[in-house]
């Protein structure tokens, strides 16, 4: 459009000439700027159909993810033997194992443990405990402590448990 401008200035052409040539680029311009809005259009359906897979695989990941945890609790890997802790009637299995770890590890919450349960009784002592921690590393965390003083004073053991399909490994 520019040169046209020059052209025009300095021309000796009719300018009628001159017009049609630059309805000419007008035209290709406008053919080019439609084209490029329709490739924007398809960029961003695109886009979009992208994002909706991406939310898609994200979700299946974790899925995926608690899936694999809560295999990796029930393998045996992740659970311990408590042993020493006394026993109350009707007690929350779970929460007496919390307040137990909280006195090592203050920051210790339920929701790191899957489960927990006593076991059999076998002599005049408490019951143990079984317990399944949601991840392996909480599992390890809780025996890292387990020669602590709280531990020790309480006479409270932690053994690592292996069912037998884990020996088997």
């Amino acid at each position: 459009v520019r040169g046209y401008a020059k052209k025009i200035a300095g021309s000796k052409e009719p300018l009628v000439f001159i017009l049609e040539g630059l309805q000419t680029v007008i035209l290709e311009l406008r053919k080019e700027n439609s084209a490029l809005k329709n490739n924007t259009k398809e960029l961003l359906n695109t886009n979009a159909a992208l994002e909706t897979r991406v939310l898609s695989l994200e979700e299946r990941v974790a899925s995926l993810e608690n899936r694999s945890l809560k295999h990796e609790a029930y393998s045996g890997r992740a659970t311990s033997i408590l042993t020493g802790i006394p026993e109350t009637e009707n007690e929350n299995t779970v929460e007496v194992v919390v307040e137990a770890i909280k006195e090592v590890i203050p920051d210790f919450s339920s929701n790191r443990i899957s489960t927990a349960h006593r076991n059999r009784k076998k002599s005049n002592k408490p019951r143990s405990i079984t317990v399944v921690f949601s991840k392996i590393k909480d599992k390890d965390i809780v025996s890292d402590y387990r020669k602590q003083a709280p531990f020790r004073r309480r006479k409270i053991g932690a053994y690592h448990y292996a069912s037998p399909s884990v020996l088997e490994r």
